[in-house]
């Protein structure tokens, strides 16, 4: 009876979720998409007839790319590549671009036809016509200057860059020093903030994540754009970029070692019930949230199927190290709510990073065909378990014999995480899934667990993590929120994150016998994110599933989401009666004794 009763109440809380998101994504297939415009473009314009005219310079000076679009949906920023970088607010209808100052007033209708400010943005003004699809399209239209009654709009044409293009332009090798001090300034801002948020009772991640964000445009680029230009050039930015994947390449090793199957032992039920609807809940509230968000914020360079599946995958996943690092501080591992929440936390982020994989597959099908990808990842993970795990214990054997690892031992460990990254890249899933994969299936023993843990986390921590936050800081741009609008899109955004995850796994957990207080305090440590989440939301903006704006958003909802953990659970679950239940359980254990 007790069998039917978990399968019933498994149908209910997976099974109908899962209904629901189907009839989401099928009644999105007609969603209509904006067109796809992000990005440099190269124009083709002969604009001789404007250089003597009142602030012909600003286009007469365009240098190659002419145009440097930020596109959010409809919204657009155009930045002209002119001497003085000109900015001009534009949006798109249909298949027209619009941008900087309204059409009606192109000709000077001031009435007085007087030289207008020509570090005003409104001095310019771009109307183009779009055609062709995304991945093929260009413009046609024409520049013209406002407040001059005698300048003819000049007709041009343009072209999006290519990838090539773009690399050609930028500086090859950036100076060394510049690494240098840019390592060295991240390492310092991050372990401060980390120190700050630690004394404040919060996870240190949060801290650094922050200190990254702030050594972006949010912050250094507002308040110092010459300090910031000078210190993250964009010649480093790849460099830097590569430096710190290898941080995430280990980070993800470590995180896959932490996993324990053993943990499930007592739990095994409810932490397979919780976990999977705190995963299928936010993941159909995040498609449905898709539907909303996908004409707004996203473009037809991107299905809506994929817009809506990785915004589910995002919206799902669990911080586990965060997790983890919350309830040994306040030595709650041992009690009922953290065992349960830690096995949740384990089937979630392995649920997690598995539908992340399907995404990439679907994503990324152009580059490796789709057989190919999953065939592949299927036989790699097969071989990973039956064939690599066994020669695994080699290495526990070897520290249960000599009480530590080797030089060499460590050696070949890291060129194994290394080389399984590598061959999942290569499949199209991703470097991060090879490296988790290598430490899930681990030996589990503790003290050879953690003897390998002190061996890769020292380094991983204080110097290539930071410049993984820094560098995704460095793509966060607040500022690109510059309305009401998007900021109640990510107040929404925040809010759907919130209640998929946290009520999802209250109420999933709560149907499993447990109290209600338990039951919250299980799904506040389920609602952080962290790193992992940071982790998620780059993999996201590199292959273009999401906007720089709504990596932005997603950011935000991480950073909100993980930060609010820690009081939340004081309130519902504080130490007092964390204290009293350790007590309670000592006396039963002595009364029985």
């Amino acid at each position: 009876m007790n069998k039917i009763r978990v399968l019933v109440t498994y149908l209910g809380l997976v099974g109908v979720p899962l209904l629901v998101l189907l009839v989401i994504l099928r009644a999105g297939l007609h969603l209509p998409a904006t067109a796809s415009v992000g990005g440099p473009w190269d124009v083709d314009a002969n604009f001789s007839s404007l250089a003597d005219k009142p602030c012909g310079s600003l286009v007469s000076s365009l240098q190659r790319p002419a145009l440097n679009i930020t596109q959010s949906g409809r919204e657009l920023t155009v930045i002209l590549n002119n001497s003085q970088k000109t900015t001009l607010a534009g949006a798109l209808s249909g298949s027209k671009l619009i941008a900087g100052n309204p059409a009606e007033t192109m000709h000077g209708t001031n009435g007085q036809g007087a030289t207008p400010n020509c570090g005003d943005p409104q001095a310019i003004h771009i109307e183009a016509a779009l055609s062709g699809p995304a991945g093929s399209r260009t413009m046609a239209g024409t520049m013209s200057l406002t407040g001059c009654p005698d300048c003819k709009p000049v007709a041009f044409h343009a072209a999006p860059q290519t990838a090539q293009q773009q690399k050609a332009g930028q500086q090859l090798v950036p100076r060394v020093v510049t690494i240098i001090i840019q390592i060295a300034i991240i390492i310092i801002a991050v372990r401060a903030f980390g120190f700050l948020f630690k004394f404040i009772k919060q996870p240190q991640v949060i801290g650094e994540m922050v200190a990254g964000i702030l050594l972006g445009p949010s912050l250094l680029g507002w308040v110092a754009p010459h300090v910031s230009a000078i210190l993250f050039p964009p010649a480093s930015l790849d460099y830097l970029n590569t430096i710190s994947q290898i941080g995430i390449v280990i980070y993800m090793f470590l995180v896959g070692l932490a996993l324990n199957p053993d943990g499930l032992k007592g739990h095994r039920h409810a932490a397979v019930l919780t976990s999977h609807v705190s995963i299928v809940v936010p993941f159909m509230l995040g498609a449905l949230l898709a539907l909303f968000l996908y004409p707004r914020l996203s473009d037809d360079g991107v299905s809506l199927t994929n817009f809506a599946l990785f915004l589910g995958a995002a919206m799902s996943i669990t911080a586990f190290p965060v997790l983890a690092r919350i309830l040994a501080e306040r030595n709650m591992l041992g009690s009922q709510v953290g065992m349960l929440a830690i096995a949740c936390a384990a089937v979630d982020d392995v649920t997690g990073w598995c539908i992340l994989a399907y995404v990439l597959i679907r994503t990324q099908g152009g580059s490796t065909p789709v057989w190919l990808m999953v065939t592949g990842s299927a036989a790699f993970v097969l071989i990973m378990i039956y064939g690599v795990k066994p020669l695994l214990r080699r290495f526990q054997t070897a520290f249960e014999i000599k009480g530590r690892l080797s030089e060499n031992a460590i050696a070949l460990l890291l060129l194994l995480v290394l080389a399984s990254a590598l061959i999942t890249e290569r499949l199209g899933i991703h470097l991060v899934f090879g490296a988790f994969l290598v430490g899930a299936i681990m030996p589990k023993g503790s003290a050879f667990s953690r003897h390998v843990q002190e061996k890769f986390e020292s380094l991983t921590v204080v110097l290539l993590l930071p410049l993984y936050f820094a560098f995704s800081g460095l793509r966060m741009n607040l500022h690109s929120l510059n309305g009401a609008q998007l900021w109640m899109y990510c107040g929404l955004i925040i809010l759907v994150a919130i209640v998929g995850k946290l009520v999802g796994s209250m109420i999933a957990t709560r149907t499993t016998g447990i109290c209600w207080r338990d039951a919250a305090a299980v799904g506040i440590l389920m609602n952080a994110r962290g790193l992992l989440g940071l982790v998620i939301l780059n993999i996201g903006l590199d292959i273009g599933v999401i906007s720089p704006v709504l990596f932005s958003m997603m950011v935000l909802m991480a950073l909100v989401t993980t930060f609010m953990a820690t009081p939340l659970l004081e309130w519902v679950y504080p130490r007092s009666r964390m204290q009293q239940q350790m007590s309670e359980t000592l006396a039963e254990v002595g009364v029985a004794g």
